[in-house]
């Protein structure tokens, strides 16, 4: 979700949907404050915020566990000196 296509991606899904909504000759199945949107935004930030907070909670234990392996390193080091 973070990644440079999937931003440019939903960039482009986004100003369509719009420009749809807008310009359309069809019926507009969004009207103009945009709903439908605004829920899907909601839906998408449901899933992604757990995600984004897994990956920095295995990002903080992978931190921990190399805290601790340069902490035994500088022990095993300073014991030499």
């Amino acid at each position: 979700m973070g990644s440079c296509t999937f931003i440019i991606l939903q960039t482009v899904v986004v100003f369509f949907w719009m420009a749809v909504n807008l310009f359309a000759f069809c019926e507009h199945w969004d009207p103009c404050p945009f709903i439908l949107l605004n829920l899907l935004f909601s839906t998408q930030a449901a899933y992604a915020a757990p995600i984004i907070m897994m990956a920095q909670n295995s990002r903080g234990a992978r931190d921990r566990i190399q805290a601790k392996d340069d902490y035994t390193t500088n022990l095993q080091a300073k014991k030499e000196i």
